[in-house]
């Protein structure tokens, strides 16, 4: 068991040894880089001591637990599930990462510290990959990792995601307001004995207006902020990437408005047809990406942070 001291001294610990093959690469699409680590610091949700963990499958952290695809399916539809991010801390005396195994820490701050790591080509990740907000609603930041380990070995890659956003609302549907014009009405006996002077196009019902314009889509979330430090990562090759969340896709422009009524000729028997539909409303602004937020890897005093 670790001193109460340990568990708050998260800022002087460091991501990836220098020793270690280590290769960041961002995504090709996202915001700038900021410089400064700035993820809250809020009440650990909980503190977990356990001897060891295997990941064998896609694992998720929620609220201080660890729980697999199923238990986390059964916990989103429990009374009192959220989403908001929480605080959890874990102590393992060794982490085996198989090939299909993934841990992701869903945006939550997580501490990890481990005395051995063993990882065959797995990863840790905020959220899996085409996570995305629910319409309208901006995406989640990936939160805060750091992963302290005594020793590591083989090959790991960790991925720091925002959330996408979600797509914007459909406009509305058309009301009476965006409804044509009636057209003209023309009665009377000097409409019959001069029917040039008429035009038909002036009879004919009027296009309804454009429709109204879609929503916003919603802002991607941040990557997340990480800081790894391995002890002794000779014999371990690890891969950081960074993902800012995509902007949702502005919604749909609304239908146009309905076609105004026809008007009437006295001298002509036939009815002249109802305007035509207004043009679609314009679609909505796609939101705005998240930001590839700072990543340091570094061994003991030695630092480097970007």
């Amino acid at each position: 068991m670790m001193s109460k001291l340990i568990r708050y001294v998260v800022l002087s610990f460091f991501v990836a040894g220098l020793s270690a093959c280590v290769e960041v690469k961002d995504s090709e699409e996202g915001g700038e880089t900021t410089t400064p680590l700035d993820a809250p610091r809020s009440m650990v949700e909980d503190l977990q001591t356990q001897k060891n963990l295997v990941v064998d499958r896609p694992l998720f952290i929620y609220k201080g637990r660890i729980l697999d695809a199923k238990e986390f399916a059964e916990e989103k539809i429990k009374p009192g599930f959220s989403e908001a991010a929480t605080e959890s801390e874990f102590h393992f005396e060794s982490i085996d990462m198989m090939p299909e195994g993934a841990l992701y820490t869903m945006g939550g701050n997580v501490r990890i510290h481990v005395q051995k790591l063993t990882s065959e080509k797995s990863l840790i990740s905020t959220f899996p990959q085409g996570s995305q907000a629910p319409p309208q609603e901006d995406g989640r930041d990936g939160g805060h990792l750091f992963l302290n380990v005594n020793q590591a070995e083989g090959s790991l890659r960790i991925e720091m995601r925002g959330e996408a956003g979600g797509v914007g609302k459909d406009g509305k549907a058309p009301d009476l307001s965006l409804k044509g014009a009636k057209g003209k009405v023309f009665i009377g006996p000097q409409y019959c004995d001069s029917p040039e002077t008429i035009k038909g196009e002036e009879v004919k019902g009027q296009r309804g207006l454009k429709g109204y314009p879609g929503g916003m889509g919603g802002s991607g979330g941040n990557s997340g902020t990480l800081e790894v430090r391995f002890q002794n990562s000779e014999n371990l090759s690890i891969q950081i990437h960074r993902y800012p969340g995509q902007g949702g896709l502005g919604g749909k422009g609304g239908r146009g408005g309905e076609g105004g009524d026809p008007g009437r000729y006295s001298c002509q028997m036939g009815r002249f047809p109802q305007g035509p539909e207004g043009e679609p409303g314009d679609s909505g602004v796609d939101g705005k990406n998240g930001v590839a937020q700072t990543v340091c890897r570094g061994e003991k005093q030695s630092i480097t942070c970007y």
